[in-house]
């Protein structure tokens, strides 16, 4: 039966050229062994049924068969569906990749008038890991950015800080028009070929003008709008756009603007310090400190642009065939995270005001998947770890950010996940230094505007 098995295998994988990576096993369950689960079952559910006529625990067991046995049936057999082929995979020690999908085995008869049968057959489908090889670490080509902090980008931080205290003032002009830098309240409504699209639509919505939270068009729209206006326009959305079928495509858009309100930005005095954290309000105690702040931020930014063209570079290096189910599973915890972002920023108040898609997130989905099979590759491959005294180092380091840095290295220690999630940093940190030790890397000059609005794509795996 097991060389049966292992011909089936071969078979599927020649005919399945579309999914290299997807497999077929065939499984068989013993049905009494089944239906004696579900009888015990059964009884443990009668003590619990009320029914009317008949007291609490007491319901004849016919009755209560008739009620819940094909259900507590069906949750006995895919039990032990699923202890047959997890116990199977791992007598075969194959790694799978995702949840298995379980079908009829062809030819089983599988109906309930087989009962006379003592083995069920059925066949799961499941994908497996990609098995490759790494390509030379010395053929790759990395660009390094570098940049030095100097007085000029400390007072654009400044700046970028008062903006981050800035109030807004409620304008009562009826004359007076949308200015970039104004915090709108509109109602929106997007139509697609005269119909209503999917997340085209919103009420009593807030944003700034002119700091890219929706599409540039849109806002050089609302711009120059009075309150109580309402406008109509047509919009292209960009061939790159996340949502496939919105990409490339032109929409018509109705507006009508509620709300104008006017931005003030605080002066840098002792009481502008204070609220950044200085207790006496020494103006230039801020000032050092901002620059300190931001010397640690471009720091960061620099190796996270670093990382980001270490793994673009090793993907392409490396194409592989990757699992359809991981990438699903990326997609969904992409959209998931995506939801909370919003809801945190104030942009909705329930997941259905903006109905995400997860197939929005396909192509950064497939990107996370590939980049994580490969790191575990290299870790694997060249053993590479995380010793105590990076970690250490790492926190001490990042603790250093905070007002009672002791209290940070404490609070990571005292948690085994905490302190796990540093480590895997240090692991990813030292595959980047083990790959950039050999590849060809070249240092180029990063602009600070590129360097503060770069969004690495690839962050932690």
């Amino acid at each position: 039966m097991e060389q049966n098995q292992n011909q089936n295998q071969n078979q599927n994988q020649e005919q399945n050229q579309a999914n290299p990576l997807e497999r077929k096993l065939n499984i068989s369950v013993n049905l009494e062994n089944v239906l004696a689960e579900t009888d015990k079952q059964v009884k443990k559910q009668a003590k619990k049924v009320k029914m009317q006529g008949f007291r609490p625990g007491h319901v004849p067991l016919h009755l209560v068969k008739q009620m819940y046995g094909a259900g507590i049936y069906q949750e006995q057999l895919e039990k032990a569906i699923q202890i047959a082929f997890y116990e199977k995979v791992k007598e075969q020690k194959i790694e799978i990749a995702g949840q298995p999908r379980i079908e009829p085995a062809e030819n089983s008869e599988n109906s309930d008038d087989n009962k006379d049968k003592k083995e069920i057959e059925f066949t799961a489908i499941f994908e497996v890991y990609p098995e490759f090889e790494l390509n030379d670490f010395t053929q790759l080509k990395v660009e390094k950015p570098v940049f030095n902090v100097t007085d000029a980008e400390v007072e654009k931080t400044i700046d970028v800080l008062r903006k981050q205290q800035m109030t807004y003032k409620h304008v009562d002009d009826a004359n007076r028009t949308v200015q970039k830098e104004d915090r709108v309240t509109i109602d929106f409504i997007g139509k697609k070929d005269g119909e209503p699209f999917e997340g085209g639509k919103a009420e009593n919505y807030p944003f700034i003008v002119g700091q890219r939270m929706m599409l540039e068009d849109f806002e050089n729209a609302v711009e120059g709008m009075k309150v109580g206006e309402e406008k109509t326009f047509n919009l292209t959305f960009p061939a790159e756009y996340f949502a496939k079928d919105l990409a490339g495509k032109e929409v018509e858009f109705t507006i009508k603007l509620h709300k104008i309100e006017e931005p003030s930005l605080p002066e840098v005095d002792a009481d502008f310090a204070k609220k950044m954290g200085i207790a006496d309000g020494d103006v230039e105690k801020f000032k050092a400190e901002a620059k300190k702040n931001l010397e640690t931020e471009v720091e960061q930014r620099l190796k996270n642009l670093l990382k980001n063209n270490v793994f673009d570079a090793l993907k392409n290096a490396n194409p592989i065939d990757l699992p359809k189910a991981l990438i699903d599973l990326e997609c969904k915890r992409m959209a998931a995270q995506a939801k909370q972002n919003m809801q945190a920023r104030g942009m909705m108040k329930t997941t259905k005001d903006f109905p995400i898609q997860e197939s929005w997130f396909a192509e950064q989905a497939e990107d996370r998947v590939a980049l994580g099979l490969l790191v575990s590759k290299i870790i694997e491959t060249y053993s590479i770890k995380a010793d105590a005294a990076d970690v250490r180092a790492f926190v001490e380091k990042m603790s250093q950010a905070y007002e009672k840095p002791d209290e940070i290295v404490k609070w990571y220690y005292s948690d085994p996940q905490r302190l796990r999630s540093v480590e895997n940093y240090v692991i990813e940190d030292n595959v980047i230094k083990h790959i950039t030790n050999l590849a060809e890397v070249k240092e180029i000059d990063i602009e600070f505007e590129k360097l503060m609005q770069a969004n690495p794509l690839f962050g932690n795996i």
